[in-house]
């Protein structure tokens, strides 16, 4: 009788893959648990990178809780004020391919940025880049 009460434990443990964790869409495991996060650290997304004068540098791009957030910092070289309110921003796989249909969005807010001034931007996408190889940034005015 032991037996067959142990047998059948060991089959349960078995069928149900108890302590078996699995992602969901929504950044959880199965037990509601939240993802470890997970850093890009491709050089082609970490990599300082200058678009019309304005110098992105600080990079980072990490997955956590089924979001990719990304955080850099643009400083405005161009010798004058930049009127720019938000960036598009791109990430790409290694063979170039767009790894995603609509645009990471940054803003610097609505006055751009002075000459010699620095602004934080955060991008928040719903797509997984953790393998994203590069982005590329496009100011929209």
């Amino acid at each position: 009788m032991k037996r067959l009460l142990l047998l059948s434990l060991v089959g349960f443990v078995l069928l149900t893959g108890c302590g078996n964790k699995t992602k969901n869409n929504d950044g959880k495991d199965n037990n509601g648990e939240e993802e470890t996060p997970i850093a890009n650290t491709n050089e082609g997304i970490i990599q300082d990178k200058n678009v019309d004068g304005l110098e992105f540098t600080n990079a980072s791009l990490v997955r956590e809780n089924g979001l990719s957030v990304l955080k850099v910092l643009v400083t405005n070289n161009t010798g004058s004020d930049y009127a720019v309110k938000n960036f598009q921003i791109v990430a790409k796989d290694k063979d170039g391919n767009v790894m995603h249909e609509v645009p990471i969005i940054g803003s610097v807010g609505d006055n751009g940025i002075a000459n010699g001034e620095s602004k934080t931007i955060t991008g928040v996408i719903d797509v997984d880049l953790t393998n994203a190889a590069s982005l590329e940034y496009t100011p929209v005015k």
